[in-house]
């Protein structure tokens, strides 16, 4: 978790090249306009080191994981098993992938999205 919060923090406020990106980033969102980026660069940071993974075994409640899937069988294996593994601890999971997708599923695959957490939701 640390690592890569470090480094995107780092990058996002340490560089201006980052700290512009950041800021167009943040302007061209919705609802992002007016936002501070240095404000946005640090709970990023802080949410990206934030590890509950001992806390998981405690929900009592449903819980639906929905992750992205790469196009490749090899890596969609792969991350399969880093959610099973990750999400070991919940008694009343379901993990779903969906694919082909990059990181941002809800970009990527915005039907298959918005179907899996209609379905949830009922």
């Amino acid at each position: 978790f640390g690592y890569l919060a470090e480094q995107l923090s780092g990058y996002f406020t340490d560089t201006k090249a980052g700290r512009q990106l950041l800021a167009h980033m943040v302007a061209e969102t919705p609802g992002g306009r007016g936002s501070d980026p240095r404000v946005i660069a640090r709970a990023l940071t802080e949410l990206a080191q934030t590890n509950l993974t001992t806390r998981l075994g405690a929900i009592r409640c449903p819980l639906e994981v929905v992750y992205a899937l790469p196009a490749d069988p090899d890596l969609q294996t792969q991350q399969r098993q880093r959610y099973r593994r990750a999400y070991a601890r919940v008694r009343q999971e379901n993990l779903i992938g969906i694919g082909p997708s990059g990181h941002m599923l809800m970009l990527d695959q915005p039907q298959k999205f918005a179907a899996t957490v209609a379905r949830f939701l009922k």
